[in-house]
């Protein structure tokens, strides 16, 4: 096999594991892992206590923080937030397999900003509740949902409590863009270089939209 039929067939594989079914199997597979912390939660609550220095016009002040917020917050932002970039990115490489067909992902997916990603997704309007649990997860992937502290202290930024209403923008977030790629892929898709998709079966979206 020479060196040009090497590359093409890893651009093949590389396209295999790209294409929109995959990212969309990646994430249902953390929506449901996201879905079981907090069912299994029992509204188990976690103390945030800190007491710390903070200096003020030249002078140190004593400060103290507190409060309380679900045990399974951070995990839960961390991962929801991981299923819509997943879900997100899948829609957007069935719109245009230019984003992947190259054997790499395009500059134009290659962030956590589910924000400015969810922007790009034609014809979906998001609510301000959707559009704020975007928001809140685009910090919680590269910092506290893994992490104690950001990479240098000018990024410092306050962790975000979950809440039922927060939740629910993921919730309808997610199960809107779910059966609208599905729908954009159910009759198969092709990426142009070899790899292709054949017609999906999903009942609950077959049945709504027959």
């Amino acid at each position: 096999m020479d060196e040009e039929d090497k590359r093409r067939n890893e651009i093949v594989l590389f396209v295999k594991d790209a294409m929109p079914d995959s990212w969309r199997a990646c994430a249902s597979e953390l929506h449901r892992s996201a879905e079981l912390l907090w069912n299994d939660k029992d509204n188990e609550l976690r103390l945030e206590a800190v007491e710390f220095h903070e200096i003020k016009d030249g002078k140190l002040v004593n400060r103290s923080q507190s409060r309380m917020v679900y045990s399974v917050s951070r995990s839960y932002f961390l991962l929801a937030g991981f299923a819509l970039e997943n879900l997100i990115k899948g829609y957007l490489v069935a719109c245009d397999p230019t984003l992947i067909n190259h054997g790499a992902l395009s500059k134009e997916i290659k962030t956590h900003e589910l924000s400015k990603l969810a922007g790009k997704i034609e014809d979906f309007k998001i609510s301000k509740n959707e559009l704020n649990f975007c928001c809140i997860a685009e910090k919680a992937i590269p910092y506290w949902g893994r992490y104690p502290v950001p990479l240098i202290s000018t990024q410092v930024a306050p962790e975000v409590g979950l809440t039922d209403e927060l939740r629910q923008g993921f919730l309808s977030f997610y199960d809107r863009l779910d059966e609208k790629l599905y729908m954009k892929i159910r009759n198969g898709w092709d990426s142009g270089v070899g790899a292709k998709l054949e017609k999906l079966s999903a009942k609950k979206y077959d049945l709504r939209n027959e």
